[in-house]
This record gives C-alpha cells, structure tokens and sequence, in this order.
C-alpha cells in the first residue's frame, strides 16, 4: 500500500526531553511538532483535565486522541507527535487511525536513565526558584513520581508493543547529552533523516 503521509511519533519518559527534540526537528527539518500536554495545559475549556494533570494522571484517552486527530489534519505538512500514545489503547487507536486516513507512522524513542531524569528535574525546579517563578504544578516530586509510575506501566509497554509491530519504522535515540551539544545535535538529525531513506 503507498501511504500518502507520513506521521513521526515522539516518546520517552517525562524529562526525557521530548519539548527539546521536538523544537529541534521542527527547526531544522520542518516537522510540526505538537505536544498533547502542552495543548492540554493552554486549553481553558477542560479545568478538570487539567486539575488532574496536576496531580500526575494522564489526561481522557479518547480526548487527547481527537484533539491529535484534528490537529494532524489541519496541516499539509509532516507532524511529530509528542505525548501519544501513552498506553496500548492510544495505540491501537492511532494504528487504526492512521490505516483509515493514509498515513505511514515513524517512532522515535528517547533512552535517558531514571537518575537522569531526576537531576533534570531537581535542576529545573532550582532555576524557577531562582528565576522568582513557581514551577509547573505537575513539576513537584511527588506529582513526577506518579507520572514516572504511569509511564512504566502503561507507556512504556505501548512503545515496546509498536517496536515490536514496526521494527524498520522504530528508532531509539540516546538522550542522555545535552541536545544543545552539536555532536548529539547532529546524531538525533542523521538518525531522523536515516528514516525518510528506502530500505
């Protein structure tokens, strides 16, 4: 079947840096990126949604999957996906998705340490502190720890099931370095090129 699009699809752990490599690929090779919780937190019409955010749970699946939905339909050019799926139903609801409406899915995994994830954290914590600004609400530990805790049961097997599914569509970048260093700059941007090559 000849897919008319294709969508690339972003994921990793909360601190894993999905907003830094999102930013990038968008610059430098013109992908849209859109962020399900950033669209979430922007939204005025979904107090509810948004309290539970605080609180570290995710976000009504069938909720975020329209809002993607609509979003990738409203532009002509490629969409990176940042926050979905976030479980096997998103999944299953985007592979269905994507089937009925021609498009091809690419995921990009970012493997970054749990101490890592922490420390970045912490760091972010600190400069709004030091900035005089109070940190997101879902910033706080205990908020963090609980959406860690979602990530490993529900998100992560979702991204192990599409590796599975579609391993010459899978790619895991290391992300540990800072994305602003050129040499991990330059490795996250071959990596996503290699993907728009013919096997």
């Amino acid at each position: 079947m000849n897919f008319k699009k294709r969508i690339s699809i972003i994921g990793g752990a909360p601190n894993s840096g999905k907003g830094s490599y999102g930013q990038l690929f968008e610059e430098k090779r013109g992908l849209i990126h859109y962020s399900t919780g950033d669209a979430l937190r922007q939204s005025k019409d979904i107090p509810e949604v948004l309290a539970a955010m605080g609180k570290g749970n995710l976000a009504p699946d069938d909720l975020v999957m329209r809002m993607t939905a609509e979003k990738i339909l409203s532009t002509e050019k490629e969409m990176l996906l940042d926050g979905a799926p976030r479980n096997l139903y998103q999944l299953g609801w985007l592979e269905g998705w994507a089937e009925k409406n021609n498009y091809e899915m690419f995921f990009f995994f970012l493997d970054v340490p749990e101490e890592e994830l922490w420390r970045r954290l912490n760091n972010r914590i600190k400069d709004f502190q030091e900035k005089g600004l109070p940190p997101r609400e879902d910033d706080n530990p205990e908020a963090y720890q609980k959406r860690l805790d979602i990530f490993n049961e529900k998100t992560l097997p979702a991204w192990l099931e599409a590796e599975k599914r579609y391993p010459k569509n899978f790619y895991r970048i290391s992300a540990v370095k800072d994305i602003k260093d050129p040499e991990q700059e330059a490795y996250a941007l071959g990596i996503l090129v290699d993907s728009t090559l013919p096997f």
